[in-house]
C-alpha cells in the first residue's frame, strides 16, 4: 500500500498548437453586386453633375434674366444694332441683321414691352459642346397683355449671348395687332454647334 501513497502529483504538461496556413478562396462577387456598385457610382456622379448644373443655373440666373430683358427692350425699341450685338457668333452665322430687323416689326411680340421674369431654366453641358442655359420667362406688356419667352444662351468670352430666342403671345394680343399667328423664332439649332 505504500506504493499507493507515493503517487506523484500531476505535472502540468505544456501544449503548443501550430496553425497551419489555410487558403481561403475569395467569394466570387455576384453580378448583382457589381451592377449595383456601378449604378451607385453613376447615381453619385449624376447627383454631383446635376447639383453643379443647378448651382450654375441659380448663380447665373439674374445675369441671364437681365440679358433677356435687355434684348427684349432693344427689340421693343426696334434697336436692331444693339440687340444684334447681344447674339452669339453662331446666331450671327444663321440670322442676318436684316432678317432680325424684319422680325422686330412683329409688334404683337415686342411692342409695349414692360418687363419679364424668369419662370424656369435648365443648364446642359455635353462633351465637346459649349454650356447652354435654356431660359424661360413670362412677359408683361404695358397694355396688360402677357406672353412668354424662351431663350437659349451660350457663354462667349465670359458673357452670356443669345443663341436662340422665341416669343409667344396669346390670340388676343395677335388680334390686336392683326398679325399672323406664327411667332418669331430666332436662332440656331443647338445640334450643329462647333466643338469646343
Amino acid at each position: 500500500m505504500e506504493s499507493e501513497s507515493q503517487i506523484p502529483a500531476a505535472v502540468p504538461i505544456a501544449q503548443t498548437y501550430t496553425q497551419l496556413p489555410v487558403e481561403v478562396e475569395p467569394k466570387p462577387q455576384s453580378k448583382a453586386k457589381k451592377v449595383l456598385l456601378v449604378l451607385g457610382v453613376l447615381l453619385l456622379l449624376g447627383i454631383v453633375v446635376g447639383g453643379y448644373a443647378f448651382y450654375q443655373g441659380v448663380k447665373d440666373g439674374p445675369m441671364v434674366s437681365q440679358e433677356v430683358t435687355t434684348f427684349l427692350q432693344y427689340a421693343a425699341a426696334n434697336d436692331v444694332t444693339s440687340a444684334y450685338s447681344m447674339t452669339s457668333s453662331e446666331f450671327k452665322k444663321e440670322v442676318s441683321k436684316e432678317k432680325m430687323s424684319q422680325l422686330f416689326t412683329l409688334k404683337s411680340n415686342f411692342a409695349d414691352f414692360k418687363e419679364q421674369s424668369q419662370t424656369g431654366f435648365t443648364v446642359s453641358k455635353n462633351v465637346g459642346q459649349p454650356t447652354l442655359y435654356k431660359y424661360s420667362g413670362k412677359i408683361i406688356y404695358t397694355d396688360g397683355g402677357e406672353g412668354t419667352v424662351e431663350a437659349t444662351m451660350v457663354k462667349e468670352d465670359g458673357v452670356w449671348k443669345i443663341l436662340g430666342i422665341y416669343v409667344n403671345v396669346g390670340m388676343e394680343r395677335l388680334q390686336k395687332y392683326q398679325q399672323a399667328v406664327n411667332s418669331p423664332v430666332l436662332g440656331v439649332s443647338t445640334q450643329n454647334l462647333p466643338q469646343e
